[in-house]
């Protein structure tokens, strides 16, 4: 196998938590030929310190870029980086020595333009492990090809990213969700392997689960209105467009008391408190799209 340069894109913000462990994880690859390109945004903690201490393996850069967002830090990724296929995970994740190779390898073999793997939650308090169980379970059976994209375990060829515009970084949020339309659109198909996975902190409170999935309702129907007539159509209805949906709400208690039957209670609350959210965040959005004078500036500021 040949071994030309990848470029492994992590975007920092506030997250000296899980940085250290991160990094360490991403500079033990069994692949010979990477470079890691660090996106900064200013933060309330010490991630600067952090990555700054990492220099001194030189094959990491730092970038700061002072304009918020996870779509600017990843469009500025793709800019900095060197090589033409970038490898994406984020900074609360590790990831296992054969990441890379095994995740780049169909790409450079030129069966593939774009490939996804799967992810392990480790956190251990009750909303980690009920978001693992739920990422679990929408993952079931023996995918080949997924319509959903997961930027903390991906690798795609760069020109892909500059053919279909790099990511909307006028998106606080989702930005891989409206990145995965255009690809769609464009006919690229994403690639699954779930034996190759990153583990993932996921959100460890009752308020940060709230917060991120209300969040993400938000952006779901920012999204929706971008994509409105791709998203419509019947093969493309992900589960985040299917929220927008009247029908989809007024089955939703059917749908808690078969999920509560099948999976128990502590499932039922979690999914219950993130279905709401998710509700509340596209309720907002909708309103705003409804009171906003022109279509053209909606959506355009933070949720």
């Amino acid at each position: 196998m040949e071994y030309p340069l990848v470029s492994v894109v992590i975007p920092l913000y506030n997250c000296s938590r899980t940085l250290r462990e991160c990094l360490s994880s991403v500079m033990q690859q069994t692949y010979k030929n990477y470079e890691v390109v660090l996106v900064y945004t200013p933060s309330n903690d010490n991630t600067l310190d952090i990555a700054t201490e990492a220099l001194e393996d030189g094959r990491i850069r730092c970038i700061q870029e002072d304009k918020r967002g996870r779509g600017v830090a990843r469009n500025r990724g793709i800019l900095e980086a060197k090589g033409q296929v970038i490898g994406w995970t984020d900074a609360d994740c590790e990831v296992p020595n054969t990441w890379l190779e095994k995740l780049v390898e169909p790409i450079l073999k030129g069966e593939e333009k774009i490939v996804q793997g799967a992810e392990l939650g480790v956190g251990k308090s009750f909303w980690s492990r009920m978001y693992d169980r739920a990422y679990q379970r929408s993952m079931v059976g023996e995918l080949d090809y997924v319509e959903h994209i997961d930027t903390k375990n991906l690798a795609i060829r760069k020109d892909v990213l500059t053919d279909v515009g790099m990511f909307n970084d006028n998106l606080v949020g989702l930005e891989d969700f409206d990145l995965r339309c255009r690809l769609n659109k464009a006919g690229y198909k994403i690639r699954y392997i779930r034996d190759i996975k990153v583990a993932h902190n996921h959100r460890d409170s009752f308020f940060t689960v709230i917060q991120q999935r209300s969040e993400e309702g938000y952006w779901a129907y920012v999204i929706y209105h971008l994509h409105k007539e791709f998203l419509d159509s019947e093969a493309r209805m992900s589960n985040s467009v299917k929220h927008l949906s009247v029908s989809y709400l007024l089955k939703t208690p059917l749908k808690f008391v078969s999920f509560l039957f099948k999976h128990g209670v502590s499932d039922a609350f979690f999914m219950t408190v993130m279905v709401a959210s998710f509700i509340y965040g596209n309720t907002k959005a909708r309103l705003e799209f409804i009171n906003s004078n022109s279509s053209e500036t909606f959506g355009s500021g933070q949720s």
